[in-house]
């Protein structure tokens, strides 16, 4: 909810129409795992994987060969997710769906919310997972998220390593992340309710409570909070987001 998809729009459009650049940009998101392979993971390794879509649920081996294809200048095909489909669960729409690169770009933006994150630091007390013991399957998702994370060959650490520079929007305050996705459920329910009202069909949408929203998120801030602390001490260009999804600071490192 800090604005990635938003500001990647503005950066293509600048790029394209400002500098005559040729510009593809896409989400870390377009790479979930399908719905089938989410139910797959879920039974083989931890039931947490079936049930949100973040980290671990990516399929890391497609979006390493769509990343090698445009650094040579291939053409390739970026899937499309949508998260309103099975169910609200999300899956990747159909191919006829799908994002055409057919002729070589001079720059791509890859965005998505734990891109450019390094490996967890080990923490024996596991207090950043306090509000996640409880959960069925913690450990071992746990365990397959941060292998991945490491794994220099096919996981996320490889994914990363074909990033020529890396661009942080760093949020004020972990708690704008709740903030952020109520607002978004929020227009979701509206957009229920008024299609409801219009007698159209609403068929496979769903809007979290505030409680799902609070337990969704949760699964997502020990990483976050992690990436908050070291990301800008690394990352080339640091946008500071403050209240109101103002940028109130760029800072740059060499």
């Amino acid at each position: 909810g800090s604005g990635k998809t938003t500001i990647n729009h503005i950066l293509q459009l600048i790029l394209e129409a400002a500098f005559h650049c040729r510009v593809v940009g896409f989400s870390i998101d377009d790479l979930y795992d399908t719905y089938e392979r989410r139910l797959e993971k879920g039974r083989e390794i931890s039931p947490i994987l079936a049930r949100i879509r973040g980290p671990g649920t990516h399929d890391l081996e497609s979006g390493i060969q769509i990343l090698d294809a445009l650094i040579r200048g291939s053409a390739t095909r970026i899937p499309r997710f949508d998260k309103s489909l099975a169910d609200n669960q999300g899956d990747r729409v159909p191919e006829s769906g799908w994002l055409e690169v057919s002729e070589a770009q001079d720059i791509v933006i890859f965005e998505g919310w734990n891109v450019g994150e390094a490996p967890f630091p080990a923490d024996p007390s596991g207090e950043p997972f306090q509000k996640l013991h409880h959960i069925e399957g913690f450990g071992a998702w746990r365990d397959h998220y941060i292998g991945a994370l490491e794994d220099s060959r096919r996981g996320y650490a490889a994914l990363f390593d074909r990033l020529d520079d890396l661009v942080m929007i760093r949020i004020h305050d972990f708690r704008e992340v709740y903030t952020n996705r109520e607002q978004a459920e929020a227009k979701l329910r509206q957009r229920i309710a008024r299609y409801q009202v219009e007698g159209r069909s609403t068929a496979g949408m769903s809007a979290m409570t505030s409680a799902e929203v609070r337990a969704f998120v949760d699964h997502y801030e020990p990483w976050t909070r992690h990436m908050l602390q070291e990301m800008p001490e690394r990352a080339a260009l640091v946008l500071w987001m403050g209240e109101g999804h103002e940028i109130t600071d760029i800072t740059a490192n060499p």
